[in-house]
């Protein structure tokens, strides 16, 4: 859930994947109480591939109101889901496809 209560989707792959792994094992006390911010990515490069890593720092405390409205976002996401799921037949999902979205760091 981003400050404004909206729903992000975040989706992460390759050295992300691996940075957002050693975040939260760094983390692991305080991440279910704290926001996590990603203000900055560091840009790196292997071969002739450049990509971004962006880097997870840990934010404010997450105030009551905002922990009790995380939680309904929860139960509207997983009530979605459930519902998605039930319609979907898993092997007619591409997990191939790929989406770019710019995201400004």
């Amino acid at each position: 859930m981003l400050e404004d209560g909206a729903l992000a989707n975040i989706q992460l792959k390759g050295s992300a994947t691996q940075q957002w792994g050693e975040f939260v094992k760094a983390n692991r006390q305080s991440i279910t109480r704290t926001w996590v911010n990603v203000a900055t990515a560091t840009e790196s490069k292997k071969g002739k591939v450049v990509f971004s890593v962006p880097n997870f720092t840990i934010g404010a405390d997450i105030e009551d109101l905002d922990a009790r409205d995380a939680d309904a976002k929860f139960d509207e996401l997983e009530s979605y889901l459930k519902t998605y799921l039930a319609k979907v037949d898993v092997n007619d999902i591409d997990v191939e496809a790929e989406i770019e979205v710019d995201v400004p760091f």
